[in-house]
C-alpha cells in the first residue's frame, strides 16, 4: 500500500522530470591545443547519436581548438580533416619546423568553411577572445563575414611562439589565447563542459608511466 511519503517522492520526481524536459542544454569546448583530437571524439558523438546540430535553440561556446573543433561541428566538415590539422601542427611544433601555422590554419579555414558560416554560426557559435591589453576576456558571436570569423578563430587559438609572433589585431585591438573555458549564462540552459581540465585531472592516453584520473 503507497503511503503518503510515497506519493509525496513521486510528486517530487515527476517535478524533476518536468523540469528538465524544459532545460536547454549547451556546450562548452574549451582551449586545449593538441589535445582537440578528443574534442573531435565528442563532438563526433554529438553528430552521430543526438540532433543538437539541428536544435537551432542549442548554444556552442569554444575557446582556441575547442572553437575550431565546435565550428567544424556546426558546419558539418569532415571531421577528418580537422583530425589530420591537428596532428599537422603537433607534428610541425614537435620537429621544430619553420612553417607559419597562422596561415596553415587560415588556408585550411577558407577551403572548408562555407562561404555562410558566419551566418550559420551567428548567435549559436561564441568564440573565446582575449584582448592582449589588460587582458580582458570575452566572447564573439556577431560574425560580420566568413573572414571576420576566421579572423576570430585564430585569434582565440594565438599562442605566442606557436602561432607566429605577432598577435592578430581587429577593431583596434590585440588578442590572445587566455580565457581557457569559456561559460555563458544562456537563458533557461544547462551547459556542459568537455573535456574537464583541472590541475588533478589527466587527459592523456594511459600509458605505462602515465595514469589517469577523472
Amino acid at each position: 500500500m503507497a503511503t503518503a511519503q510515497d506519493e509525496d517522492i513521486h510528486s517530487s520526481q515527476d517535478s524533476v522530470d518536468q523540469g528538465m524536459e524544459d532545460v536547454v542544454p549547451s556546450f562548452s569546448f574549451s582551449g586545449c591545443g593538441f589535445l582537440g583530437v578528443y574534442h573531435i571524439g565528442v563532438a563526433s558523438c554529438l553528430r552521430d547519436h543526438t540532433d543538437v546540430v539541428n536544435r537551432k535553440e542549442i548554444r556552442f561556446a569554444g575557446a582556441s581548438a575547442g572553437a575550431l573543433v565546435a565550428t567544424t561541428l556546426l558546419c558539418d566538415i569532415d571531421f577528418g580533416e580537422m583530425t589530420r590539422l591537428f596532428l599537422e601542427i603537433a607534428k610541425v611544433v614537435r620537429n621544430k619546423e619553420s612553417r607559419d601555422l597562422a596561415q596553415l590554419l587560415r588556408a585550411v579555414m577558407h577551403q572548408y568553411l562555407p562561404d555562410d558560416a558566419h551566418l550559420r554560426l551567428r548567435n549559436r557559435l561564441y568564440v573565446s577572445m582575449t584582448i592582449l591589453q589588460g587582458l580582458k576576456c570575452g566572447l564573439v558571436t556577431d560574425f560580420r563575414s566568413k573572414e571576420h570569423l576566421i579572423d576570430c578563430l585564430l585569434a582565440s587559438a594565438y599562442v605566442p611562439g606557436f602561432i607566429g609572433w605577432i598577435p592578430p589585431g581587429m577593431d583596434g585591438d590585440c588578442f590572445v589565447d587566455v580565457h581557457n573555458r569559456p561559460l555563458k549564462d544562456f537563458s533557461s540552459s544547462s551547459t556542459s563542459s568537455s573535456p574537464r581540465h583541472h590541475s588533478a585531472t589527466s587527459t592523456s592516453p594511459q600509458t605505462s608511466s602515465t595514469s589517469t584520473s577523472s
